[in-house]
């Protein structure tokens, strides 16, 4: 059902995970857009029970890697991470390449690859409200949605491709023999 929002993240760790509690509000909010969490862990008793009664919410549980996760990317509108603790966010990259426009929380080393109303829309973590307006933008402004889907997608596939990844690898070894004076 469109619109819609897409989540895909593990429900393991509670400093994660309860971001996804601020949904209560969102999901309130905006029962127009449906929202499908896919993910399971064993905080799920914690979370899955307060936002299922809303209709506009949909637990899809786990999905099989990699051909459920690229048939739910190509199925969502948008993209959203709420994280109360993130590394890099692989989620995150594997949206921009599927050029879903990308909502996540500004958290750990997410505005590495979120530069803000250019690769995505980083919110604050526990802000429900700016979490709306960041989606409503999304869905009323196709062109802005458009724009940053193909700039997060041109980004992650030149800083993430493996000659990339390779090239820095490269070039820390190569400092750090230096640093050694080994050569």
């Amino acid at each position: 059902k469109h619109p819609c929002v897409g989540l895909l993240q593990g429900l393991n760790i509670w400093g994660k995970s309860k971001e996804l509690l601020t949904l209560k509000n969102v999901l309130k909010e905006l029962p127009q857009v449906t929202f499908y969490l896919a993910g399971d862990g064993i905080y799920r008793n914690e979370i899955i029970p307060q936002l299922e009664n809303f209709e506009n919410f949909v637990w899809l549980k786990n999905l099989k890697y990699p051909e459920e996760v690229k048939e739910f990317f190509s199925e969502i509108d948008i993209f959203l991470l709420l994280s109360g603790l993130e590394g890099l966010g692989q989620t995150i990259i594997e949206a921009l390449l599927m050029k879903k426009p990308t909502i996540a929380s500004n958290t750990g080393g997410v505005p590495e690859l979120i530069a803000n109303n250019k690769t995505g829309v980083l919110v604050e973590t526990g802000d429900d409200q700016m979490v709306v307006e960041k989606i409503h933008k999304l869905i009323n402004e196709s062109d802005f949605a458009n724009q940053i889907a193909e700039t997060g997608y041109e980004f992650v596939k030149k800083e993430f491709s493996w000659e990339e990844i390779a090239k820095k690898f490269k070039d820390i070894i190569k400092t750090d023999l230096v640093e050694r004076n080994i050569e």
